[in-house]
């Protein structure tokens, strides 16, 4: 902010240096504005008509045009609105004709009609004439500074409350803080007022996690100078970082800092604190949305309390209109309440007295339809809320002008994150209206449209978002518009069987997952480019490694305060660090413009491509939706498209065969344990792949498997296929007949993007500590098994092995880069609270954990992990986009293949599986098929105890099937001429001297 201030000051100075300060006086005007200070507008008016008449008289048309203006400004202040209007437009109109075009007071003109229209609420009116005010200031020769102040203020508020580009607003914010800062005793109350904008701006971008970082920003500005910042202010502070808690859907959080609050907020006398009734307001809609619509009543009752003042028409239009607003909440309260009858008329209330107030297209009645569509969503009434939601984006989109069930226009449009949220309603009353009405397949494909079009807008939007918890929150919250995709896909498929849907709802389930992981393997395939300077990759890896780190404490802290001391330290530095990232990467796609070949990942995701499969094999994605699961298979030419009820049932098998194979059994149980497990996963088999099975005519081959949410978790092999015994040892499992590998996206099917990769053959690290011995990987003591695993591969495998005090993590990132296979028998451990804590557990006492972060500049080229470690595959379950697991780290910085464990495993079992899969690897079949026999051996030799599927059934195949000795062919982005390169090292040398020399300013 410093640094901005002293730029921007500098460039301030030089223009005022180049213009002389405006001055027009007469004793006559002095008496007129004076008389005006004294608020006597009835006095003032007259005494400016009367300058006005006589300076007619004498042809003095900067006489004229100024006294106009003021004479506008005392008839806006007598609410005479209308003759206001009429005389500015045509003081606009004889300063045009008669003065100079860089004369100050054209400028001035247009600033003050677009007041009067900023007062009305007409903010889209008032933004076009504070934009061409502007450009007047620009070309004059005179300056005003406190005009210029004034300009700028109200051109920001008009674009925050029409919600115009979020980019314009972050600049005139920052140019209205700079302004306030460079006062000789600047106002702590104002520059917190404007610290507190930044929230609202990034809420409506949807970053909320840059919104939390600014609100928490703003409440320790305020406690930073707390004596020389009022009560009303202060109490402010909180109130931001609770409604920002409250937009990112934390509303307990929320809660906490408005309970905090209150007592200050009580405290101030009404008079003094506005706020008190929007604090109120915010505390009861917390309350709704933790399901306590009760205890919310009292809170929206005292918030409608806000008296209408009969004083100045913007305080009481303002006042209407925030009244008029708590009605829809309490509306809402009431519905929640069960009065639906009371609940509706609040909601009509409020919209006929904000048609009064503003005039449409206005965004205030957005959120006014919005909550209607949402009433008549929730009544099925399809029709009435398609309406709804259609006028909700009318209102927010004023060039937003075609039929019904046309999309609003996308160019120079800057959508919120509210506007997004609609179009997704409206998509999913559009699909739902068709359904009703067994419409056409033109009404459907209008929905189908409408998915597609705010697909584009989201992905648009991720790229926008600084945080990686934002780009999250819109997968968590917008996975619902693919369901709909999915659901007019299926609808279409089965009435037509038109292969065309098909493909679509395969885009629907392939866009609705995985997206963050695309999106940062990307990320890391650009930076991680052979044409790239290596302090540039330093540079940015260490800028994501700090952000990282920082996210990690961050999230630890605010579980315990969000307004605490460390949080508040670290979240300055989270803030920073976030912005040297997006520098850092801005300077790297600049670099690479030239010559990166690759597609965008918007691209990559717009344009999907058709899987590539060989001939068999069968690919089966799942989509795990609110109430149904998709299940879409292909194999040669064949497709087949499904769909099963998500109930109570379903979810009890999937999580009691999760339940089952993942804890170790009890000899005394087995046999009743066997009997459950094969009725339930037989269950789960019956309803999620036979179907599939029968439809496609697929009895046994190879199966690629796409999974969702909790069905990552799920080890498919393990499911029963058909009746029979009730014995582990004697049970169908669908391992005896399919192989199963597992991807995390289909675009990974269809986008292989190639890389150098390692000479050397296999690295492999076995953990072993001195002390007692355990066969349990959970603890992090030796593991015996490790040992005959290591040393057989060492027998049979070239490449290099280390074990104990040599297998270190230091060591693994030193010599990792130059091997083909990555082979680690050491501990692992899943964290299925924090993205950031699943890890592997080396040897040593300090530095030995490796998490994803460490991985980014180890600069991997292998083709194969194989992470023979405990629970490397599970993690934290994220809707929307899947596990966050330590192999998800291998997957995304580029290991093609891994070999994962999905619970903590048996050390002496897991040594024989491994070896028995890397007999049959290197005799050239791929990794999916060694990996299926050894399972299938071990099977072969085990009891009904040791056939339980805890002891063979831990570990999957994730990604690419590959061989041994498969080299991949083509060009590589290493293999570009030497001009070009010639030609990059130069821009990078010279972007590293500019990011330097911005750093040292």
């Amino acid at each position: 902010m410093l640094l901005l201030i002293a730029t921007q000051s500098l460039s301030l100075a030089q223009e005022l240096a180049l213009k002389s300060k405006y001055s027009y006086s007469t004793p006559d005007l002095e008496a007129a504005q004076q008389l005006y200070s004294q608020r006597k507008y009835p006095e003032a008016l007259a005494a400016f008509e009367a300058i006005i008449t006589q300076a007619e008289a004498q042809q003095n048309y900067e006489e004229i045009v100024y006294a106009m203006e003021k004479k506008a400004l005392a008839l806006r202040r007598l609410n005479k609105y209308d003759q206001a209007i009429d005389t500015i437009e045509e003081a606009i109109r004889l300063a045009q004709l008669e003065l100079p075009k860089e004369h100050i007071l054209i400028s001035r003109t247009y600033y003050t009609r677009g007041v009067l229209d900023h007062r009305l609420g007409n903010f889209y009116q008032a933004r076009s004439y504070f934009d061409t005010a502007l450009v007047y200031y620009d070309n004059a020769v005179q300056y005003d500074s406190a005009g210029y102040n004034r300009l700028i203020q109200y051109k920001y508020y008009a674009y925050q409350y029409s919600e115009g580009s979020q980019d314009t607003l972050l600049k005139y914010l920052d140019k209205l803080v700079e302004l306030e800062e460079l006062k000789p005793t600047p106002s702590r109350d104002e520059i917190l007022i404007l610290l507190q904008s930044y929230p609202t701006i990034y809420t409506q971008k949807g970053d909320f996690e840059q919104a939390l970082s600014y609100a928490i920003q703003g409440y320790k500005y305020a406690k930073d100078h707390r004596e020389e910042v009022s009560d009303r202010y202060f109490a402010e502070s909180q109130y931001y970082l609770a409604r920002v808690l409250y937009n990112k859907k934390d509303h307990r959080r929320a809660i906490d800092i408005g309970e905090e609050a209150m007592p200050l907020v009580e405290k101030i006398p009404r008079n003094q604190m506005p706020e008190y009734y929007s604090f109120n307001n915010l505390m009861g809609i917390a309350y709704m949305a933790v399901g306590k619509p009760q205890k919310a009543l009292p809170f929206l009752t005292k918030a409608i309390e806000l008296p209408i003042e009969d004083s100045r028409g913007n305080t009481i239009r303002n006042s209407l209109r925030f009244r008029a607003q708590v009605k829809i909440n309490l509306g809402l309260c009431y519905l929640n309440l069960g009065a639906d009858e009371k609940g509706k008329r609040f909601l009509d209330e409020s919209l006929a007295e904000m048609k009064n107030l503003v005039t449409s297209p206005n965004s205030n009645l957005r959120v006014n339809y919005k909550h209607l569509g949402d009433y008549y969503f929730n009544k099925r009434d399809w029709k009435e809320s398609l309406i709804m939601y259609d006028s909700a984006l009318r209102n927010s989109i004023p060039s937003y002008t075609s039929e019904l069930h046309g999309f609003p226009p996308t160019e120079n449009v800057d959508f919120s994150y509210e506007d997004l949220r609609i179009l997704q309603k409206k998509a999913s009353s559009m699909k739902n209206a068709a359904f009703n009405d067994y419409s056409t397949e033109e009404a459907l494909l209008s929905s189908r449209k409408y998915i597609l079009e705010t697909h584009k807008l989201l992905l648009s939007r991720r790229k926008e978002l600084l945080a990686t918890q934002g780009k999250l929150f819109l997968s968590e919250n917008f996975k619902r518009l693919y369901e709909n995709g999915l659901d007019i896909s299926f609808k279409l498929y089965k009435s037509t069987g038109n292969k065309e849907y098909f493909n679509d709802a395969m885009g629907f389930a392939s866009n609705s997952k995985a997206i963050l992981f695309l999106e940062q393997s990307n990320e890391f395939d650009l930076v991680n480019n052979d044409q790239l300077n290596i302090d540039i990759k330093e540079l940015f890896f260490k800028a994501k490694n700090n952000v990282e780190r920082l996210q990690k404490i961050f999230d630890g802290l605010i579980d315990k305060s969000v307004t605490s001391d460390s949080v508040i330290t670290i979240n300055d530095q989270l803030l920073l660090a976030r912005n040297d990232v997006q520098e850092v990467r801005d300077t790297v796609e600049f670099l690479l413009t030239q010559f990166d070949s690759k597609n965008s990942f918007v691209e990559l995701l717009n344009n999907s491509k058709t899987p590539n499969l060989k001939k068999s094999q069968a690919l089966v994605e799942f989509f795990y939706g609110e109430e149904d699961i998709y299940i879409l298979a292909k194999i040669d030419d064949r497709q087949s498209f499904n769909r099963v009820k998500l109930d109570e049932q379903l979810l009890a098998s999937i999580e009691q065969v999760i339940a089952l194979v993942s804890k170790a059994p009890k000899a005394e149980e087995i046999r009743g344990q066997a009997t459950v497990f094969h009725n339930e996963s037989a269950s789960v088999f019956d309803k999620l792949l036979r179907p599939t099975f029968d439809e496609l005519d697929i009895e046994s081959g190879h199966l690629i498997i796409v999974p969702d949410e909790i069905l990552s978790r799920l080890p498919f092999e393990t499911l029963v296929m058909e009746g029979g015994p009730s014995s582990f040892d004697e049970l169908s499992y669908l391992v005896k007949q399919f192989s199963v590998q597992y991807q995390l996206s289909t675009q990974l099917l269809s986008n292989s993007w190639d890389k150098d990769k390692a000479g050397k053959g296999l690295l492999g690290i076995g953990f072993k500590q001195e002390g007692e011995t355990s066969y349990d990987r959970g603890s992090y003591e030796s593991l015996p098994g490790t040992e005959k695993e290591i040393r057989f591969l060492e027998a049979s495998v070239p490449g290099t092995y280390l074990i104990g005090a040599n297998g270190t993590k230091t060591e693994f990132l030193d010599k990792a880069k130059d091997y083909d296979i990555l082979h680690l028998a050491i501990h692992g451990q899943a964290d299925t609270v924090s993205r950031y804590e699943s890890s592997l557990i080396f040897n040593g006492q300090e530095d030995n954990i490796l998490n994803t972060d460490d991985l980014y500049r180890a600069d991997l080229r292998a083709r194969l992990a194989v992470l023979s470690a405990c629970e490397s595959g599970i993690g934290v379950l994220n809707k929307g986009e899947g596990t966050f697991s330590i192999a998800r780290g291998f997957a995304l910085v580029g290991v093609p293949s891994v070999v994962m464990s999905l619970w903590k495993v048996n050390d002496q079992i897991t040594s024989e599986i491994m070896v028995d899969m890397y007999e049959s690897f290197r005799e050239s079949h791929t990794i999916n098929e060694s990996l299926r026999q050894a399972k299938l051996n071990y099977l072969e030799r085990s009891d009904e105890y040791s056939a339980h599927p805890y002891y063979w059934a831990a570990f999957l195949q994730l990604g690419e099937n590959v061989r041994k000795d498969q080299r991949k062919s083509g060009w590589t982005l290493g293999q570009v001429t030497l001009l070009s390169i010639a030609a990059l090292s130069l821009l990078t040398i010279i972007a590293l001297l500019l990011i330097k020399r911005k750093r040292a300013i």
